[in-house]
């Protein structure tokens, strides 16, 4: 009998559906006032093209917005729109825009093909080269549609985009802040004197004090402003105020603070600069376990500290940190002896009570 081998091939349907297309492009088209052109201020527009997002979208209210990584000091991975003092190598950054990420979640977003730049009461130097420098993504965005982009990314991260301007020759009749220090946007450990100058002479209106301002409110107020020979720089006396890590601080000039010495008609506007903290907050001892001066023979030590509000000596409170040692010494101070290195053994859930152990034992009638 023969043997029929039935070999049964099937073959598979594929069916190949079409890519989904990539959204459509934006572009810029340009700068206002024009690069190159001599500026008096630092207030600039920027224009994008969105008409083949509105063309492919159908009606409706689209508008510019973008990402941004903005940090102090800026990192390698800056998104902004920065504006230098120079060129943008070797130059001065002077001030930052579009530093926040901006979207239809954003509140106060609006559509629109514009965005408006502005560094307010900051004056361009006469012959003096400026450069914006933009390193954001861009996208449009229709409102009522959250965060989804309705084009693809213009990406000015890879491929920045710069344009340059000088200083008119024509100088503002009011007083304009030319430059700061130290220069806002810095870290700053503790703020003792905040030098101002301004593109002209000018006096102080009694009065109208400087204040100092984090997340909780007003931590100081200017004590003394002194004037330099020229009348072109004011320095303005907060005694030191300390700016801790964490915290950004907003420095606001009010209104009419500076005075123009050739026209009293003629004051600065409302100003703000703003920091960012430097400093870690430093904190006490409230009690220990003996007490300082106790007698006690014993071979651990539980210190109770005094922390600032929303702290604690570590992240999970009950954990020690590392490296959280104390040292055992015999003698007075200065000790003569170091006995042994005591290792944080324990702490307390709330993050402001460490335990140290001792490996050895301290001898008694020792100090």
């Amino acid at each position: 009998m023969k043997k029929i081998l039935l070999i049964l091939s099937t073959v598979a349907a594929i069916s190949l559906s079409p890519q989904a297309s990539a959204k459509e492009t934006i572009s810029l088209t340009g700068i206002t006032p024009a690069a190159g052109s001599e500026i008096t201020s630092f207030d600039f527009t920027l224009t994008f093209d969105l008409s083949a997002v509105e063309a492919a979208e159908g009606p409706g209210s689209y508008g510019i917005g973008w990402q941004s990584n903005h940090t102090v000091p800026p990192k390698s991975s800056e998104r902004s729109v920065t504006i230098y003092r120079g060129d943008a190598v070797g130059g001065t950054p002077i001030g930052y825009a579009c530093t926040s990420n901006y979207n239809p979640t954003v509140s106060g977003w609006t559509p629109s093909d514009k965005v408006e730049i502005s560094l307010p009461g900051i004056a361009p130097e006469p012959g003096v080269t400026y450069t914006v420098k933009i390193t954001n993504y861009f996208y449009a965005y229709e409102a009522g549609s959250g965060s989804t982009a309705k084009s693809d990314r213009l990406n000015f991260y890879l491929n920045p985009v710069t344009y340059s301007f000088v200083g008119s020759s024509e100088v503002a009749a009011r007083p304009l802040l030319v430059s700061s220090s130290p220069a806002s946007g810095a870290a700053v450990k503790s703020l003792d004197v905040l030098a101002l100058t301004f593109n002209r002479a000018v006096t102080y209106a009694a009065g109208h004090a400087l204040t100092v301002s984090d997340s909780k409110g007003v931590t100081a107020t200017s004590s003394e402003v002194t004037l330099s020979a020229d009348g072109m720089t004011a320095s303005v006396s907060f005694g030191g105020t300390p700016m801790v890590k964490g915290e950004t601080y907003t420095v606001s000039i009010p209104a009419g603070a500076f005075v123009s010495a050739a026209d009293a008609t003629m004051s600065s506007d409302a100003l703000t600069l703003t920091f960012e903290g430097d400093k870690y907050p430093t904190f006490g001892v409230a009690s220990t376990t003996p007490s300082n001066g106790e007698t006690a023979l014993t071979r651990t030590v539980t210190v109770n500290f005094d922390l600032p509000a929303g702290t604690r000596i570590s992240a999970d409170g009950a954990t020690p940190p590392a490296g959280a040692q104390a040292y055992l010494y015999s003698g007075s101070v200065p000790p003569d002896k170091l006995l042994s290195i005591c290792a944080a053994t324990g702490g307390t859930a709330d993050g402001n009570v460490l335990t140290w152990e001792c490996p050895v034992s301290p001898e008694p009638e020792t100090t």
